[in-house]
């Protein structure tokens, strides 16, 4: 048995390759700002003004400085200025941690490390849409009942909002 965690369906080239695998929706993910606590003073929900004057550092694992944010802001004649692309989120807060950056990170991960890395958070500026976070598996593991077991756990854990 093998758990694959982490791939995003494009990974999959040919419908030969998707047709071997399962994909199961675990939870639907949206996000929050996250800025240096010291640096900003940010309310509830920032403003796009404020958002869009500040330095910016986007989670990237192929490195390029464009995201799902930079799509929607293109749509609507706007851009931000990103400054830094690591490939990981615990990068991404350290590296506003110690600069006047901002970053937008799913919601779940925010206030887990908000108060280890001094960073205040914020509801967004734009309506961003949500993403899927999902188990993909080989197809003759769909009844495997450990892989089961274990599959049901973090739908137990966004049940409770955690």
């Amino acid at each position: 048995m093998a758990i694959v965690i982490a791939v995003p369906r494009w990974c999959f080239h040919s419908t030969r390759d998707r047709d071997a695998f399962i994909q199961e929706n675990l939870f639907e993910e949206d996000f929050l700002v996250v800025g240096r606590r010291s640096k900003h003073k940010m309310p509830r929900k920032i403003t796009l003004e404020a958002y869009l004057k500040s330095p910016y550092i986007l989670v990237s694992p192929g490195g390029d400085l464009r995201g799902v944010v930079d799509d929607l802001l293109d749509s609507k004649g706007l851009k931000r200025d990103v400054v830094a692309a690591p490939p990981m989120f615990l990068p991404v807060l350290a590296a506003v941690e110690v600069t006047n950056a901002l970053a937008t990170v799913p919601r779940r991960i925010a206030p887990r490390y908000a108060s280890a890395f001094h960073l205040a958070t914020a509801e967004p500026p734009l309506a961003i849409r949500s993403f899927p976070v999902a188990a993909i598996r080989h197809r003759p593991d769909e009844y495997n009942p450990m892989l089961r077991w274990l599959l049901d756990r973090p739908h137990r854990i966004a049940k409770r909002g955690a």
